[in-house]
């Protein structure tokens, strides 16, 4: 099957690693950063599920 990502991002303060907003973390640059995730996901087929059963 074919792969496809998503992309997530994040918001993390660089000092303490605790997670906050995408918002915030792009307000304090100085001790923020934003992290971009991509998380692999499988592309079911188009016709699994439409055949006609017996």
């Amino acid at each position: 099957m074919a792969e496809r990502k998503s992309i997530i991002k994040i918001g993390r303060n660089a000092k303490t690693g605790e997670f906050t907003s995408v918002k915030q973390a792009q307000q304090k640059p100085s001790t923020h950063v934003v992290e971009t995730i991509q998380r692999p996901t499988q592309v079911k087929p188009a016709n699994m599920g439409t055949a006609k059963k017996k």
